[in-house]
């Protein structure tokens, strides 16, 4: 396999980015999206990785595999991921998650950026709210609880769960600024 795939890479290059790109559309019509991925990647088709990428993050952030989630992340050029404010998000919960603080404030901050120029008031909540929890992790309930406002005028009425994330960390920081009843209340 390594051999024919190199002589291809060698010989006729623009055919193995036919391939790959061909492989991946099998994978992905057939659920294979991991699979599917890596195909793109390896095609330069980064749109179409973004794209599949999308479908895959949220499971892996909430089964807590963020260092398959960074490494795919690194594997997109920085300027197809601007086009997808979603994956900006989630690169800022990764960072988030390993304790890269500083960089993962700039990815939410991108993200809320990228959100507005949409314009997308849940995915604007959502990046305000990850910057509030920030806030409120490093003890400034002040920046927080301005966040956490903030997040609230954005998220829709029918944004749910963007909203009762945004509300927590504004109970959070009220409970911690005021008292805990006000928190609660």
């Amino acid at each position: 396999r390594e051999f024919l795939l190199a002589r291809l890479a060698r010989e006729r290059p623009e055919q193995r980015v036919v391939l790959e790109i061909a492989s991946a559309r099998y994978y992905e019509a057939h659920g294979e999206l991991e699979a599917a991925f890596g195909h793109y990647v390896r095609g330069k088709a980064f749109a179409a990785a973004c794209h599949v990428l999308t479908a895959l993050a949220p499971d892996y952030l909430e089964r807590g595999r963020t260092a398959v989630l960074q490494r795919y992340l690194a594997e997109i050029p920085p300027a197809s991921l601007q086009t997808y404010p979603e994956l900006v998000l989630d690169a800022g919960i990764v960072l988030h998650r390993m304790g890269q603080l500083p960089a993962a404030i700039a990815r939410y901050e991108d993200a809320r950026r990228l959100f507005a120029a949409r314009p997308d008031p849940h995915g604007v909540c959502r990046a305000l709210t990850q910057l509030a929890e920030v806030a409120r992790a490093q003890g400034d309930y002040g920046r927080a609880q301005s966040l956490a406002s903030a997040a609230l005028t954005h998220a829709p009425c029918d944004d749910h769960a963007g909203r009762a994330d945004a509300l927590m960390v504004l109970a959070r920081s009220e409970g911690f600024l005021s008292d805990m009843d006000r928190g609660r209340a």
